[in-house]
């Protein structure tokens, strides 16, 4: 019995540890009704890279209490939206110091049970301060940063397309995004996007 309490302090020290290393973005986000009554704030979002899928994936909570300067989260149905979308294997090699590419690709939206496809323009860029040396030992993703936005219709992600007392459009924008490379056990912070092929 000892050891099993041993055994779970353990656990919690190196999650604890482990969700103190990773860093959160800088999120836009708009949201419309009828596209005229518009609203404008800033969030953090947490951007993960996962080798073995070749995917970006981005967590945005709107009900973050911290971060969160936006009042309208309130009457959303659910307050995590995920965002994936599959790059191509070599997406990170071959960009140089300035240099700045914009793939178009097709990703998902994950949010209130319902997935939806989103085309996307994903933009990369090397940092200036990188000048290209990456510390094996540190995360191989820390010197890139990336640009991609997207828009949802909360109707198409609602079980009843009834009238709500919240905005009906909701923009998303990332902006120098930092890249967290995703860690064998991290995947629960993915929830169910994680395994959705």
């Amino acid at each position: 019995m000892k050891t099993i309490a041993t055994l779970i302090c353990l656990l919690a020290f190196v999650l604890k540890g482990r969700s103190q290393d990773i860093l959160s973005s800088s999120i836009s986000i708009e949201t419309c009704m009828d596209s005229i009554d518009c609203y404008s704030g800033n969030n953090s979002g947490i951007l993960f890279y996962d080798e073995t899928k070749s995917a970006l994936y981005l967590r945005v909570n709107f009900n973050d209490e911290k971060d969160s300067i936006i009042q309208w989260y309130k009457g959303l149905p659910e307050d995590n939206l995920y965002f994936k979308v599959v790059v191509p294997p070599d997406f990170f090699k071959n960009t140089a110091l300035y240099d700045k590419k914009v793939i178009p690709l097709t990703g998902l939206i994950f949010y209130n049970g319902y997935w939806q496809p989103q085309k996307v323009d994903v933009g990369l860029f090397v940092t200036e301060s990188s000048n290209l040396v990456i510390d094996t030992k540190t995360d191989p993703y820390q010197f890139f940063k990336i640009n991609f936005a997207f828009t949802l219709l909360l109707s198409e992600f609602e079980e009843f397309h009834a009238v709500t007392e919240y905005h009906e459009i909701i923009s998303v924008g990332l902006s120098s995004g930092r890249i967290n490379e995703l860690k064998p056990g991290m995947e629960p912070l993915l929830g169910a996007a994680y395994n959705h092929e």
